[in-house]
């Protein structure tokens, strides 16, 4: 399974489309394989599931985002496991074990950032 982790240093990130970098990882047979930073793109309306898609996860993992954007990872075959936080080893290591639980998103629109719920954009 491959995965990507929205990242801010070495933590998940509270809002996926804000991170410096996602981390894509490479899990097998209980464990972490391989890791690789991967530069976020920038954070453009509806760009940024297709763009993990084609870094071949079939899940992504972050503090939060808004229902728009889930319904473009789900339409572009991308998972979220949302309401995650801490170091992005701990939620792989996690992860591997089939031991992450997501959550609620983090995103609840209430912050300073845009949580792209009002306008439809991911």
């Amino acid at each position: 399974m491959k995965v990507a982790v929205a990242a801010d240093g070495n933590m998940v990130s509270g809002h996926f489309g804000h991170c410096e970098q996602f981390v894509v990882a490479d899990i097998a047979n209980g464990r972490v394989e391989s890791t690789t930073p991967v530069a976020n793109p920038g954070h453009t309306p509806g760009a940024l599931p297709p763009f993990v898609a084609s870094l071949g996860a079939s899940k992504i993992v972050a503090g939060g985002m808004g229902p728009r954007a889930i319904e473009l990872f789900e339409a572009n075959g991308v998972g979220c496991i949302l309401g995650i936080s801490g170091p992005i080893s701990d939620a792989l290591e996690k992860l591997a074990k089939d031991e992450l639980e997501g959550g609620e998103s983090s995103c609840t629109g209430s912050h300073d950032h845009d949580c792209d719920h009002e306008e439809g954009r991911s």
